[in-house]
């Protein structure tokens, strides 16, 4: 029996919901309530789990539940939960009630002025909560301890004398005319000052320090280190200085002091060691230097300025990377950068200055990429080490060799370095970057060429003994020793593909990558399709499919889990694995023995099952299982799965509503090959009746037979089970393709699977079945409709109608030209405009535009930063021209898929609205019939139904 507990008002009890017999359509007022859960997390005791339950549009709870008593305590509002590392207490935030926050905005009070959060801290053993208004930021230890920091918003008192002198002015001195309503505002502006709050919920004790702007605890608990601010009366600047606080002594110890601008602190995982960036500048181009300072009975502060002999010169430290030690701390990563300086004062009028962007046919990127990128730039940085016991500053990255990847714990004797500068301009219709590889040594920052051009995946091992690289040209995957640059096949002689044997785009297929590597780099996991292989880095020892092949012969996809935050290398006793069918769609758990390669099934299921995570020091379980009908709550077991419980219950009013099923279906396409769809069905189907029916596509979609979606908003396409509760059908179609004939592709299986459903099943109406899709999903729609008049209606959210001029045209958020997309990726045309220029119209809408007899609906937002909004421009008035009905929505400064909830609402309205009319012969609205005029806009919707 589930018992929950309250306290005080800090806490709610869930109740059942009382369920009316008759069963109601989803309408697009039930959006707001519906909840998502998230943050979920389980302690290293194994004893409990957390998770936040928050609907769309109203306040969330943080949810704590015992897993072996089942009690619960719910807490309203909560946030950004944890569990300490001891297990003894939760920490959250607590937001401020929606309606109040609403308010604010409405009243348009400043940032100051507007609702905070609060900090909450819930103590298991007493069962009490204690409150702190006005949290910013809290941190915890990641190993067992009961301390933990956070900081604080405080206002700050003025005295008895102001307070008094400000009342009597406020009561008897008349404002005068010099006075403006700007400086009243300045006057009540009240101050405020941070507050760090160094706290022990378990003992009771709590340590104040006040104008504390930064603070870090060490990952041990330890060692709690903060910069404090302290004015002068004599001096206008304030006095900066550091601090170490010892969380076991409670002593107090100061590091540094200084006038200026700190930044960046850390420090190590052991609390010994902390490092800063400092600058005395008082101006607003600041350079910053780096001070590591060694804690002890015989401290020792180091210092790196602009001036340190290995800098390079016009370099200094970076003010945009923060330094990190290496696990044993000997090492201090951090970044350099060109010196910065002070731009010259501009004297020039705005009217006196011209605007302009140079495009060069040299520049490896874009304009408008560059653009894009200015920011990162401008903060790009060098990754740099200093040796704490040689006291060596040595650069490793510089700006022909930007960047560098390291081993995950900092202490192997070389770093990858890696360089696409030479390929930047390429990738512009490759849509991939080639790298050139390097070793760099971190004692001497001398580089060396390992790879050149290499085309696909290549990472660091995780303790820095080899670099793996898939080549695609050799379809196989090497390993190199970072000892003595040995290069060893992996998977020559091996039977089996290792990269994608379903890639159906214009370029090389990608690998199915590297599962993980053991303690130190003994083995790496790599995947084929199904199953996982061990391989010896060195190649003395032959690759061993340690699956068996149990995934290959059962179509089970076997992956690799790693089960908490801090798993970083593959066990040598036993590991996990999820598992999907991709036959079946079913999925689940396996554990495979590593010493005897034996297979356990733990469990397969008829259900989506994900986000495994397993306790740190107990064999207990806790993942989320979800179907469509089903949202994915979260359970718990023992580790074989005998015991499952379910731990949450979200959205149980789903009942008092009328849902549907899925199921899967097959069928042959016009080639004859087998494809597979989803099918879904309104819950109180009756086969006897005609339903109508949407398909909606993009390029594999059964895959997500066990896909739970909640009622939400529209962003851009359908969601099925509002479709289903409203009575249609849903068919969703996989899609294969042959290079060069992407839209002949999509009418191959889209138009043969809808013909194939409708012959299947007479209780589809094959006259009142219609098309939705986004983006690639509306394209293809825009392409059907020029070769079959099958559909009553069709809507298409940012299609691209012109190929041609789509090509040379620019993806905005990232800048990059749209060639690649048609010679290498998901276009697939496999080839330039003036090499396949017939590829390109054949494959374009706009050009067949006389051919359209379906009333086309079309979503095209004026900031999408994927699809240019101007290829829907090109294929409405194209319609528009050949008096064809069509409509277009154009959602202002929205981007690709919609993202503001009361546009979301709109387009789902309107949407419907248009396919309501169209497939079930409703009145159409009032936009729809006759347009709205733009001096109505904001002012009136236009959904009332005409009669």
């Amino acid at each position: 029996m589930r018992s929950s507990l309250i306290i005080a008002l800090c806490f709610a009890v869930l109740s059942l919901p009382s369920f009316s017999q008759e069963k109601r359509k989803l309408s697009h007022d039930d959006y707001d309530k519906w909840e998502n859960l998230t943050g979920v997390e389980i302690s290293a005791d194994g004893t409990r789990a957390l998770y936040l339950l928050n609907p769309q549009r109203m306040d969330g709870s943080l949810f704590i539940r015992h897993l072996q008593n089942d009690e619960q305590v719910v807490v309203p509002r909560a946030s950004r939960a944890a569990f300490s590392p001891g297990g003894d207490f939760t920490v959250f935030h607590i937001n401020p009630p929606r309606d109040v926050v609403r308010q604010a905005k409405v009243e348009k009070k400043k940032s100051d002025q507007m609702p905070k959060d609060s900090l909450g801290i819930f103590i298991f053993k007493s069962q009490n909560i204690d409150k702190f208004a006005d949290v910013l930021s809290y941190q915890l230890p990641k190993e067992s301890s009961d301390w933990l920091a956070f900081l604080l918003e405080k206002k700050k008192n003025k005295d008895a004398d102001e307070t008094a002198r400000n009342d009597a002015a406020t009561d008897s001195i008349p404002l005068s005319e010099e006075e403006t309503t700007e400086e009243i505002k300045e006057e009540k502006k009240e101050e405020t000052f941070k507050q760090l709050l160094i706290h022990n919920p378990v003992l009771s004790e709590s340590i104040t320090y006040d104008n504390v702007p930064i603070y870090q605890i060490s990952e041990n608990g330890k060692t709690i280190v903060f910069v404090q601010e302290q004015e002068s009366e004599e001096d206008s600047l304030k006095m900066k200085k550091v601090f170490s606080f010892d969380t076991s002594s409670q002593r107090l110890l100061l590091i540094d002091s200084a006038v200026g601008d700190f930044k960046h602190l850390v420090v190590s995982k052991d609390g010994v060691v902390l490092s800063w960036l400092f600058s005395a500048d008082t101006t607003k181009v600041k350079v910053y230097d780096l001070f590591v300072h060694a804690m002890g009975r015989r401290p020792e502060t180091h210092h790196i300025s602009a001036d340190e002999e290995n800098m390079p010169q016009g370099f200094a430290v970076s003010e945009y990377r923060a330094p990190e030690f290496s696990d044993d701390n000997s090492r201090l990563f951090f970044g350099i950068a060109a010196k910065p300086e002070e731009e010259p004062k501009d004297t020039l009028l705005d009217e006196e200055k011209y605007s302009l962007d140079v495009w060069h046919w040299q520049d490896p990127l874009l304009q408008t990429q560059q653009e894009v990128s200015n920011k990162r730039i401008k903060e790009e940085n060098y990754l740099t080490v200093f040796h704490l016991e040689t006291g060596a500053m040595v650069p490793l990255a510089d700006e022909e060799m930007p960047d560098i990847n390291r081993d995950r714990f900092g202490l192997a004797p070389v770093v990858m370095g890696f360089s696409d500068l030479e390929y930047q301009r390429e990738s512009s219709w490759t849509g991939r970057r080639a790298r050139d590889i390097f070793l760099v040594d971190v004692k001497t920052g001398t580089k060396k060429p390992l790879i050149s051009e290499a085309k696909s995946s290549v990472s660091l091992s995780l303790y820095g003994n080899y670099i793996t690289a898939y080549d695609p040209d050799q379809k196989a995957w090497f390993c190199y020793s970072t000892k003595d640059g040995s290069r060893h096949n992996l998977t020559a002689g091996l039977k089996v593909a290792f990269y994608d044997e379903e890639n159906d785009v214009p370029a090389d297929a990608y690998a199915y990558g590297i599962a993980g590597w053991a303690e130190n780099d003994k083995f790496v996991l790599i995947y084929d399709r199904y199953d996982l292989w061990k391989m010896d880095p060195s190649g003395k020892k032959p690759a061993v499919n340690i699956t068996g092949g149990y995934g290959r012969e059962n179509n089970i996809r076997l992956r690799h889990e790693m089960l908490h935050s801090d798993q970083y290398h593959v066990s040598s006793k036993e590991i996990v694995l999820s598992a999907f069918n991709e036959t079946s769609k079913q999925s689940g758990y396996y554990t495979l023995d590593m010493k005897n390669l034996s297979l356990t099934n733990l469990v397969m299921e008829d259900a989506a099952l994900s986000q495994l995570q397993k306790a740190k020091e107990e064999d207990v379980f806790i993942w989320r299982r979800g179907t469509f009908n089903d949202y994915p709550d979260l359970w718990s077991s023992d580790t074989d799965f005998s015991d499952q419980n379910k731990l949450s219950q979200a959205n149980d009013w789903k009942e008092e509503y009328l849902w549907g099923n899925v199921e899967l279906v097959e069928w042959h396409d016009f080639n004859n090959k087998k494809l597979q769809g989803l099918l879904y069905l309104p819950e109180n189907f009756d086969p006897q009746k005609k339903y109508p029916m949407i398909v909606y596509f993009y390029e594999r979609t059964s895959d997500n037979l066990h896909r739970h979606s909640i009622p939400s908003p529209s962003r851009s396409i359908i969601n099925p089970a509002y479709c289903t509760s409203n009575g249609y059908i849903v068919f969703m179609p996989d899609i294969t393709y042959e290079i060069g004939f992407p839209g002949h592709s999509a009418y191959n299986a889209i138009v043969s699977g809808t013909y194939t459903m409708a012959e299947r099943y007479p209780f589809i109406n094959r006259d009142r079945m219609a098309l939705q899709g986004q983006s690639w999903g509306g394209y293809q729609i825009a392409y059907l409709v020029t070769k079959t008049n099958m559909f009553r209606a069709a809507m298409a959210g940012a299609p691209v109608s012109n190929m041609v001029s789509a090509y040379g045209g620019i993806r905005w958020a990232s800048g990059m030209v749209r060639q690649f997309q048609y010679e290498k990726t998901q276009s697939r045309i496999g080839g330039t405009l003036w090499e396949k220029p017939f590829h390109y119209i054949e494959n374009s809408p706009v050009f067949f535009a006389p051919d359209i007899q379906t009333p086309l609906l079309i979503m095209a937002n004026d900031d999408d930063g994927a699809v240019p909004w101007y290829q829907s421009i090109e294929l409405f008035n194209a319609l528009r021209r050949l008096d064809k009905p069509a409509w277009m929505l154009v959602y202002n400064k929205e981007a690709h898929n919609l993202k503001e909830w009361p546009a979301r609402v709109d387009l789902s309205v309107r949407m419907y609205q248009f396919f309501d009319h169209f497939l079930k012969d409703e009145p159409a609205p009032r936009w729809l019939e006759e347009g709205l005029p733009f001096i109505e806009k904001g002012i009136d919707s236009g959904y009332e139904l005409m009669e």
